[in-house]
């Protein structure tokens, strides 16, 4: 009997060593954090362990908080990936929907910091404007993992493609086209200006094409919508009737400018480049509207963000006192290698 309660009480000491600790006095994440108290132990059973992670991750609400979720299938993807990996372990998951109204998202956020909630994973729309949202958060003892759009406010974790390299790489591609058919003029449509994406871009693909002595014709922000990215390439292509391409910073814009191509009968000769590589995109490379973009693994980042939380609740250290910047891998793909490439064609299911 003796060696039994020594038994279980060496257990209560182990898993008491496990805990993430105490809540802070306004609610959110745990965060003991020195020690053996981090994490899992050294030693573990398989069983034991797995009884150990579930066991913190019980219960713990986690949002999302994308710039939309409406018809997207790049934040669905995000969303059920989340979904499916937090709930499988015990974690309470919510997914919530500003529809790119900015002041909307603010509030949100500001919201879920009230409610306590243990980790926010965020779509950021520009650099700075979820600064204050991201500092609160995390001096309420919540975790803050960014998603795809890097802020000038660390989170703990952000998560996304090497924009700069991805956009060079495709900037290489359309350069290469282009002067095999003698063109050298080329049309930007990125997003919204100030945000990281835009701004990622716009650093990989003008030196590329400063280098080439391309001449942009055009640069203006097509705010993530495909009816402005349409608008814009609508107005270019009467404006230059030698324009080579388009390079557009996401697929689904691209879509946008690819209509106005086909309506001004310069399928084919026109080429439309971007990043990103959703099913729908990949239904008008089948149709040659488009013509190759820098393809990010968006399936690996909702599971990847949904790992960073867990990692985060079972360390337990303090929101804001360690912070990460982790890429995901990208590949230029189009018609020869659609097929053969993982991350290309995700559905958003």
């Amino acid at each position: 009997m003796k060696r039994i309660t020594i038994a279980i009480a060496a257990l209560l000491l182990l898993l008491a060593g496990c805990s993430t600790g105490e809540s802070t006095d306004e609610g959110g994440a745990s965060a003991e954090a020195t020690g053996d108290a981090a994490g899992v132990p050294a030693v573990v059973q398989p069983l034991e362990v797995r009884d150990i992670v579930f066991e913190k991750m019980a219960g713990k609400k986690v949002a999302f908080v994308p710039i939309s979720a409406s018809g997207f299938e790049l934040t669905a993807q995000w969303g059920i990936e989340l979904q499916r990996t937090l709930e499988m372990v015990g974690a309470e998951y919510t997914i919530h929907d500003p529809n790119f109204d900015v002041d909307k998202m603010v509030q949100i956020i500001d919201g879920l910091i009230n409610e306590g909630v243990d980790a926010l994973v965020l779509h950021n729309p520009d650099v700075g404007v979820l600064t204050e949202q991201i500092k609160t958060a995390q001096s309420k003892g919540i975790y803050v993992v960014v998603l795809n759009m890097i802020s000038n406010q660390s989170a703990d974790v952000f998560i996304g493609a090497d924009v700069p390299t991805a956009a060079a790489d495709i900037a290489k591609r359309a350069v290469s086209d282009c002067e095999a058919t003698g063109g050298n003029k080329v049309a930007i449509i990125d997003g919204f200006g100030p945000d990281g994406f835009s701004i990622g871009a716009n650093a990989g693909w003008e030196p590329v094409l400063e280098e080439a002595g391309f001449e942009i014709v055009s640069h203006q922000q097509g705010k993530y919508d495909p009816a402005e990215a349409n608008a814009i390439a609508t107005a270019v292509l009467q404006q230059h009737e030698d324009l080579c391409g388009f390079l557009v910073n996401w697929d689904i814009m691209a879509l946008g400018a690819a209509e106005a191509v086909d309506a001004a009968g310069a399928k084919g000769e026109v080429g439309i480049y971007s990043i990103d590589g959703s099913s729908t995109w990949c239904a008008a490379l089948a149709e040659g509207k488009v013509t190759a973009s820098s393809v990010y693994h968006v399936p690996g980042m909702g599971v990847a963000a949904a790992v960073a939380v867990q990692h985060l609740i079972e360390i337990g250290a303090p929101p804001g006192s360690s912070r990460t910047v982790d890429y995901v891998p990208h590949v230029v793909v189009d018609k020869t290698n659609v097929d053969s490439i993982s991350s290309a064609c995700y559905s958003g299911q």
